[in-house]
């Protein structure tokens, strides 16, 4: 009965062992199965995301090539507008010294109502002098010339702040940071 009893205990510890052998060997398989699918899941996550982060890459090469490219022209444009300004400026100066000269020379007068009017005190506030000449003719001269010069002087640094607007607002255009609106 004892020897029975410990074939049976025997058999029974045999029967677990054989299970839990089993268990272990096919919970492994399982557990190797799919440690082995995630790391194909791994790679193929790795290969999307590295080949995101390279087309990143590239476009900011791209988009950084473009403005390296834009900022050069704006440069070369920059110095362009800055020697024309400075030419139509230099320009001007020539033809307010010419008119100066002229003027003096008496070669061209001002309109009349940049000179003193000879009816008298009454009529112009202010009286000719007897030898007919206006004794402030000089002062009405520069006053005049320094208008001219200054309604130029602006309108070429308009025409420069021009220029800069419409270089600056291509050159964004051409970096690719901005793009043109239309209606």
């Amino acid at each position: 009965m004892f020897q029975a009893l410990t074939t049976r205990i025997g058999a029974g510890v045999l029967i677990l062992m054989i299970a839990c052998g089993f268990a272990y060997w096919s919970g492994g398989k399982s557990a190797q199965e799919a440690l082995d699918q995630e790391k194909r899941d791994h790679r193929v996550t790795k290969g999307f995301y590295a080949k995101v982060l390279r087309d990143h890459a590239d476009r900011a090469a791209e988009v950084a090539r473009l403005a390296k490219a834009a900022s050069v022209a704006a440069a070369r444009e920059r110095e362009q507008n800055d020697a024309r300004f400075q030419e139509e400026r230099d320009g001007s100066d020539r033809e307010i010294a010419d008119l100066r000269r002229r003027l003096r020379a008496g070669e061209l007068s001002l309109q009349p109502w940049w000179t003193c009017p000879s009816a008298g005190p009454g009529a112009g506030d202010a009286a000719t002098p007897a030898g007919g000449q206006d004794g402030d003719a000089a002062l009405r001269i520069e006053s005049a010339l320094e208008g001219i010069a200054d309604a130029d002087h602006a309108d070429r640094w308009i025409e420069w702040l021009q220029f800069e607007l419409v270089s600056t607002r291509e050159a964004v255009k051409a970096a690719g940071c901005a793009v043109e609106a239309t209606p």
